[in-house]
């Protein structure tokens, strides 16, 4: 199958001139300005996390109901921690998590990009 590929801005721009559009030289920028950068990180962070914790449940063949008996907590729990888009998310619970799947949680705070992370204010 062959791909096509266009700039969708200057064909919208064709068809409708009286659009106006913003030249953001980074997906960082246009979250800044649209005020969701810090959202929009912890979404991706919490994203990963559920994915590492669903790769550990499959390769111990432990299912969400085995799981939370370990931790000893709900299913609903479990599946509100599993749950990539609900960033709400205690380290007790994820600690809980990763001990019951035999792991440990390591956290690091790191210098930011120099040019990524940052809204001018």
């Amino acid at each position: 199958m062959k791909s096509f590929t266009y700039n969708t801005c200057a064909y919208i721009h064709c068809c409708c001139p009286d659009v106006t559009f913003w030249d953001y030289s980074s997906l960082d920028s246009f979250l800044c300005e649209e005020q969701l950068l810090p959202q929009s990180e912890a979404i991706a962070i919490k994203r990963v996390i559920a994915f590492r914790l669903e790769q550990e449940m499959a390769q111990q063949q432990l299912t969400k109901a085995d799981l939370a008996r370990r931790m000893g907590t709900s299913r609903s729990a479990l599946d509100r921690l599993l749950d990539p888009n609900n960033t709400s998310v205690t380290l007790l619970t994820l600690e809980k998590a990763a001990k019951a799947l035999g792991r440990h949680i390591r956290i690091e705070l790191a210098a930011l990009r120099e040019s990524a992370g940052r809204c001018d204010e």
